[in-house]
């Protein structure tokens, strides 16, 4: 009876082992941004194993964002890897990154695999918008997914991402209800910045980077108050 009870605890500890190796998540993370700016949506892979690719089916609200895009902007590719996409009709878009025939897995087991960027409609109210994975594949590509160096798929859990609208910040970041030279000092100790989460302060259009988009903002909202001492 004992060798009984030893024989399936050996047995459950393989099959939780099994179950922690074959362990892997895709998910998507993105920065709050603005109405009419870009939305940067981070894919975020992980795995107890080697990773040597994924695939994406993703889908969004075609009112909210459009012109889907990538950016190489992740730890995990390299210049022997194959990055691609494909939007079939608005709302949807597919991606693909693999390690071809004869070139080493991703470079690291988890980390961020791409970048993507949708444009933000201008019209677009204050809110949560989600992005989903589709939950049916074709014939030509699969369901969002990842897979190992000999190409199979992985047991994975495929988390869905959210982007946070948030109104123009004021172009006023000294808070003295005036934008002014102040304010452009401001702007010009960010310059050229980047951050994703949180947004710097000068980054009115939510873009991620503080460049002449919103310096554009500044020139339109420019309101000095008048000098008491000229009059």
């Amino acid at each position: 009876m004992r060798i009984r009870q030893i024989a399936a605890t050996f047995s459950l500890c393989a099959i939780l082992f099994t179950g922690i190796a074959n362990s892997a998540t895709i998910s998507l993370d993105a920065p709050p941004t603005r109405a009419n700016g870009t939305a940067r949506v981070a894919v975020n892979v992980s795995a107890a194993s080697d990773i040597a690719g994924v695939n994406l089916r993703l889908e969004y609200d075609p009112a909210v964002f459009s012109s889907p895009s990538l950016v190489s902007d992740g730890n995990l590719l390299e210049t022997s890897h194959v990055l691609a996409s494909y939007s079939p009709e608005a709302g949807k878009y597919n991606v693909i990154a693999y390690a071809p025939a004869g070139a080493p897995p991703f470079s690291d087991r988890s980390g961020v695999a791409f970048t993507m960027t949708l444009q933000v409609a201008s019209s677009v109210a204050d809110g949560t918008y989600p992005i989903v994975f589709a939950a049916t594949g074709t014939s030509l590509l699969a369901p969002s997914g990842l897979s190992d160096g000999n190409g199979s798929s992985m047991i994975h859990t495929a988390l869905p991402g959210n982007v946070m609208i948030q109104s123009v910040i004021s172009c006023d970041l000294d808070g003295d209800n005036q934008v002014s030279c102040c304010d452009l000092l401001l702007l010009m100790k960010d310059w050229h910045r980047t951050s994703m989460s949180p947004l710097l302060d000068a980054d009115v259009n939510g873009d991620t980077v503080v460049d002449g988009k919103d310096l554009l903002y500044y020139c339109n909202e420019w309101n000095p108050l008048p000098d008491p001492a000229r009059k």
